[in-house]
């Protein structure tokens, strides 16, 4: 409506002078719709600069998290850093009941922040503070200037049980490759290991059959999975620790 009004009086201001029949009804119309006119653009103005008419209103959501990253020892929650900054940080999180990766706002207007929480659940609040109309009669008279829900500031806070750690991109890119090849390597050893057991039992009993041996194969291969999952429990203290000294750039 404003830019109705804005055009009505700048129409009514050259008509007046150009139009009217006397110096007086030209003085009176084009002094009116001046008025109107400048009223107008100052609502515009002000608005635009000091959000006349508006209010700050706050909203608080919290969305429930899963790892951005699991395995069976720890979860992860992801960042990267906005360029070369040290604490400027874009936080990679999926929802609870989404599996698509989402993240934070790379903007001056968000903050992000990392607690602890003692829930076993992770979760994601959100506080939001927007530019409101304090009306529906503010929000007529400024439709159609332009996007007036504004952030003004953002706050996310990340809680996350004990069991998580925060890694960047680039760090758990690092740790994937680590663990990846320590896998492998445990595979092996156990494998040489089954083999192994199983040849000296073969040794001991040669009259063992086939399906004697396929048992005994099985019982080697658990008891081999129990030790290289226990191993890699072990090794996660370790292994975070090292991935934590990489650097957190691409």
């Amino acid at each position: 409506m404003i830019l109705v009004i804005l055009g009505i009086g700048l129409a009514g201001f050259i008509l007046g002078l150009l139009l009217m029949p006397t110096h007086r009804s030209q003085l009176t119309v084009g002094g009116i719709s001046l008025v109107v006119l400048v009223g107008a653009a100052i609502l515009m103005i002000g608005n635009d600069q000091w959000h006349w008419g508006m209010h700050c209103e706050k909203t608080t959501h919290v969305t429930a998290l899963q790892p951005t990253i699991s395995n069976p020892n720890v979860n992860f929650l992801l960042y990267s850093p906005v360029k070369q900054a040290e604490h400027e940080k874009v936080y990679v999180y999926r929802r609870a009941d989404h599996q698509k990766q989402l993240h934070t706002a790379a903007s001056l207007k968000t903050t992000n922040r990392v607690t602890r929480t003692h829930r076993q659940s992770a979760r994601l609040l959100t506080i939001q503070h927007r530019w409101a109309y304090n009306n529906h009669w503010w929000r007529t008279l400024f439709r159609g200037t332009g996007h007036h829900n504004l952030l003004i500031r953002e706050t996310n806070t990340f809680e996350i049980p004990a069991n998580w750690s925060v890694l960047s991109v680039n760090q758990a890119k690092w740790l994937e490759k680590r663990a990846n090849r320590l896998t492998t390597t445990a595979r092996k050893t156990s494998a040489q290991a089954v083999a192994s057991q199983l040849k000296r039992a073969q040794a001991a009993n040669p009259r063992l059959n086939a399906t004697q041996l396929t048992a005994l194969k099985r019982q080697y291969e658990q008891k081999a999975q129990q030790a290289a999952h226990e191993q890699a429990r072990a090794a996660v203290p370790a292994l975070l620790e090292a991935a934590q000294r990489q650097s957190i750039y691409e």
